[in-house]
């Protein structure tokens, strides 16, 4: 309870005041029609029912309802033909079910989580760290000490999905 508690003020100030400065620092890289924003945008809010990250939350979990939408999502996904900003945000809302389930490699995905809350995967190195800490995550939930590296960022998104029960269990 306390780690729930501590995770989500951590959240609701890194997303209120870090990915400000992450705006400061990096310009934004562009957007999909279909999330124009991402973590570093000041109204994004993670953690909030009131902001961007809620309303887009909201769109995305209505459009990946069924198995078998999330089933043509992932293949589109590990084929590159998903924004990574909404990569990020399935794998925002995914971490938080696999958390509570244990199924988030001990914590490995909570940290990631709040990272992506503190922007660290904004700015143009952003696909690159994102990339290492998914291929962690993945190897923290397969319980392999070894490294384990995908082949691009989105394929790894792809498989810590998968790792945490999203075919199953959605977002």
């Amino acid at each position: 309870m306390a780690r729930n508690f501590r995770g989500a003020a951590v959240l609701l100030f890194c997303g209120m005041m870090s990915c400000f400065v992450g705006i400061l620092k990096e310009p934004l890289m562009p957007r999909s029609s279909v999330l124009r924003y991402g973590w570093a945008d000041k109204d994004w809010n993670w953690g909030s029912p009131f902001g961007t990250a809620h309303d887009e939350a909201m769109a995305l979990r209505e459009r990946l309802d069924t198995r078998e939408q999330r089933a043509s999502w992932a293949q589109r996904l590990e084929s590159g033909e998903v924004d990574l900003e909404e990569m990020k945000l399935a794998l925002g809302l995914r971490i938080q079910h696999a958390a509570r389930a244990g199924m988030d490699g001990d914590g490995a995905g909570w940290t990631l989580m709040q990272d992506m809350a503190a922007c660290k995967y904004e700015g143009s190195d952003g696909p690159k760290l994102l990339k290492e800490d998914l291929d962690q995550l993945i190897s923290a939930i397969s319980g392999n000490s070894k490294d384990f590296s995908s082949k691009d960022v989105m394929n790894s998104g792809a498989l810590a999905l998968k790792a945490m029960g999203f075919m199953e269990g959605g977002l």
